[in-house]
């Protein structure tokens, strides 16, 4: 349940343009989740936007789940990215763009109340986010102001991905 509960909030947040939400639904069938909301969801083709609308909070309420807010979901999301990036199955600059998009897309630092309040690491993330956009746009000696060196955006994105995983992870 919890992946499909996590699927769908990453579908109804816009948080992974590469879910397949049929997929995750049959595996949810196979797993004894029923409804026929879900049965119905599963055997949808991957261009069936609009009857994905009408699904999904059908799914949601004959299934009872529990939805995260937002903030959320982003920072479970976020945690993924760093999970990976700490595993080494993804690159530096991947990860980095991953999690400042995650988090700027969304508005994230504007909510008031966040799973990260509180640690100031996320201070400065616009600077990351800064020279991750000045790295994209062949623009990195413009990106000097956020970091002096390659080296030091990396060291701090690996304090942010710490946060995000969390203690003991």
């Amino acid at each position: 349940m919890e992946t499909l509960r996590r699927a769908i909030e990453d579908y109804l947040y816009g948080l992974d343009d590469t879910l397949d939400l049929s997929m995750v639904a049959a595996h949810a069938l196979v797993r004894d989740i029923d409804s026929q909301a879900l049965a119905e969801l599963a055997g949808l083709s991957t261009g069936s936007e609009y009857e994905f609308r009408e699904l999904v909070p059908t799914v949601v309420e004959e299934l009872s789940v529990e939805l995260s807010p937002l903030p959320e979901a982003v920072f479970r999301k976020a945690g993924e990215v760093a999970r990976a990036f700490q595993a080494g199955d993804l690159d530096f600059l991947t990860a980095a763009r991953r999690v400042t998009n995650l988090m700027f897309d969304s508005d994230y630092l504007d909510f008031e109340e966040r799973p990260d309040v509180g640690l100031k690491v996320f201070d400065n993330l616009w600077l990351l986010n800064e020279w991750v956009f000045a790295i994209d746009y062949g623009a990195e000696e413009d990106g000097w102001y956020c970091f002096k060196t390659r080296e030091d955006a990396e060291s701090y994105f690996e304090t942010v991905a710490s946060a995000l995983v969390g203690p003991g992870s």
